[in-house]
């Protein structure tokens, strides 16, 4: 979730990673449309194991017990800004939460990259969502049944943004 034009499922392609199917999920048509063109002139696909799928902030589709890794790039998981993040508890309130728990196979695990600009606007992309930072989301996370992993650090992009990976497993 978050594919943006594609990079890593192209890459994961073009290194022969395999898959069974991998859903490529943002909510910018323009970046899928690169990738689903990127995809059939490139002939990297041709058994069609990457699906793109549009989606918008609200209504993110994934089949149900369709997915064994979830990965969630610079989302800020689509959050509406509040001024306690204790309010966004239930999971019912998010999305994303809905479809991760509809989608998730037993055994499936969750990986989330995002910036530490926490508290931050994310710009016009995610009206109004808000960055809530690792222990949030770890708190979120756990609700839906996942357990907490890993947590580290990554290298600072190219614009200069420190970022973090959070790893969950879902058990039952």
């Amino acid at each position: 979730i978050g594919c943006g034009t594609g990079s890593l499922e192209l890459s994961f392609l073009a290194k022969d990673v395999q898959f069974k199917k991998l859903y490529a999920v943002d909510i910018d048509k323009e970046s899928l449309d690169f990738l689903a063109f990127a995809l059939d002139s490139s002939k990297l696909d041709p058994d069609k194991r990457v699906e793109v799928v549009h989606s918008s902030q609200v209504d993110v589709q994934l089949p149900e017990n369709s997915i064994d890794v979830m990965l969630v790039l610079y989302t800020r998981l689509m959050l509406p800004s509040v001024s306690d993040p204790s309010a966004h508890r239930s999971s019912d309130f998010n999305p994303l939460f809905t479809t991760i728990k509809k989608a998730r196979k037993p055994g499936a695990t969750f990986h989330l990259v995002e910036s530490k600009g926490i508290g931050t606007p994310v710009g016009t992309r995610h009206p109004g969502a808000q960055n809530y930072g690792p222990e949030v989301i770890i708190d979120w996370m756990t609700e839906l049944g996942f357990e907490f992993t890993s947590q580290s650090e990554l290298p600072e992009s190219a614009l200069g943004e420190q970022n973090y990976h959070l790893a969950f497993r879902y058990s039952n």
